[in-house]
């Protein structure tokens, strides 16, 4: 939650990838709406010569690379520990404040 200013309005931030693009998006929630703020590609700020190297991981991403949005979508709903949120889910849960 995005605590800087007053805004009169709770406001959020999620990093997300779109067509291989990293956006930062700032959104609100007015009613059963979503209403997005604005969406971002990295700042100058976030350049190579700002960002440090990635470490490289223990894990091997040939499997996952290999497979399609389609099979990746299929497994994602598949593992009964990572199941999507329904209403019934949203309803359920209590914000927390920070």
């Amino acid at each position: 939650m995005d605590e800087r200013e007053t805004y009169g309005e709770d406001r959020y931030g999620l990093v997300a990838m779109v067509e291989n693009r990293l956006l930062f998006v700032a959104y609100t929630l007015r009613g059963d709406r979503i209403r997005i703020i604005s969406a971002e590609g990295p700042s100058r700020m976030s350049t190579e010569s700002t960002m440090k190297a990635a470490k490289p991981t223990k894990h091997n991403w040939d499997r996952f690379d290999a497979m399609t949005e389609q099979q990746r979508h299929a497994a994602a709903l598949s593992d009964p520990d990572a199941r999507p949120l329904s209403a019934v889910d949203f309803k359920r849960m209590k914000r927390t404040p920070r």
